[in-house]
């Protein structure tokens, strides 16, 4: 439903991009990093999600090419 976003990528670095989603349940954060985490957990439940649609060829090389760099196989 979603392209990879530069900046959110970057703060799934900063997270940890392997463990980023248990910092969800630690109590000792602020209110900014408690909603930076919930925008993570937004972006990536839209980047997972699949639906139906139309996507022209740039469109999808630019997807090939984000995913290629932030998600390699």
């Amino acid at each position: 439903m979603i392209l990879p976003r530069e900046e959110m990528e970057q703060k799934i670095d900063k997270w940890g991009r392997l463990s980023w989603w248990e910092h969800m349940k630690r109590t000792d954060l602020t209110e900014d990093e408690t909603k930076e985490l919930e925008q993570l957990s937004f972006y990536d439940q839209m980047l997972n999600t699949v639906g139906r649609g139309y996507q022209c060829d740039g469109c999808h090389e630019l997807e090939e090419k984000l995913y290629s760099k932030y998600y390699p196989e």
